[in-house]
């Protein structure tokens, strides 16, 4: 049963299409005869946030974990998700199915320089309760991403180590465009701007979600022996690009004299 349950990650990896179908037939059939959905067994068995969430400091301030992250759906499982606004009427029930916090309107923003004024997470994790991993390593997969991208497996990627004291500093690079090129009709300036075009699942256009939504139908049409299918998507006009640099050290502690640390 462990086996074949290993395989519902390969449903989401390029590595599916060389294992026989045979196989995946019967661990539907499992599902089936115990009456579950394949997305539902794989946020059963990913590690929930509140044990993968300790404590969670925005700007200095010690905030609840739960109201700030929220559990979604990603092209490499179930993760916890801060700042996460591309989904259609976002809802942030936290990890506690009593919760109903509305998410702001808009991302969050930090307004200084510093690791102090921007998010600081206690992570915990215990190899024992590991079942399956993408990768031959144990820790955290960290996804930087603009706030409304969907987390595919494209986005740049930091892997953190455990009992280790991980800094990310975030340098984000902008394109805009002028007003000039957004009066162009889009077949000339041939990009489109975030508003310019409704994705039945998105909260906005981007390239990025373009391809997603595309992957998705393409999917539903192959299923339904229709394999022909054009993407359609145009590059973005505006754009945030984030660049990642990481520094770590051993997490010692007792001896920290700033009280404000975790």
């Amino acid at each position: 049963m462990a086996l074949n349950l290993r395989l519902l990650y390969q449903l989401v990896q390029t590595e599916a299409l060389s294992i026989p179908h045979q196989i995946f037939s019967k661990l539907q059939s499992i599902l089936d005869n115990k009456k579950l959905k394949p997305l539902d067994v794989l946020r059963y068995l990913a590690p929930t946030c509140e044990e993968s969430l300790q404590r969670c400091r925005w700007k200095g301030e010690e905030k609840r974990c739960d109201i700030i992250f929220q559990m979604i759906p990603t092209s490499q499982g179930f993760c916890c998700a801060f700042n996460y606004f591309a989904m259609r009427n976002p809802i942030y029930p936290g990890f506690y199915r009593n919760l109903s916090y509305k998410s702001p309107k808009l991302p969050r923003r930090v307004s200084a320089c510093g690791y102090q004024t921007g998010l600081e997470i206690l992570l915990s994790n215990d190899p024992n309760n590991y079942f399956l991993t993408g990768i031959p390593s144990i820790g955290h997969s960290v996804l930087i991403h603009n706030s409304y991208y969907f987390p595919a497996s494209s986005v740049q990627t930091v892997l953190t180590e455990n009992r280790l004291l991980n800094h990310i500093d975030i340098v984000p690079s902008l394109t805009y465009s002028t007003n000039s090129l957004k009066e162009l009709d889009i077949e000339k300036r041939n990009c489109l701007l975030f508003n310019e075009r409704k994705l039945p699942n998105f909260e906005g256009y981007t390239y990025h979600n373009c391809i997603v939504e595309s992957m998705i139908h393409g999917s539903v049409e192959l299923a339904q022996k229709n394999v022909e299918n054009k993407c359609n998507c145009l590059p973005d006009c505006e754009y945030v690009e984030y660049i990642a640099q990481t520094s770590s050290g051993r997490l010692m502690s007792q001896y920290a004299t700033n009280p404000n640390n975790l």
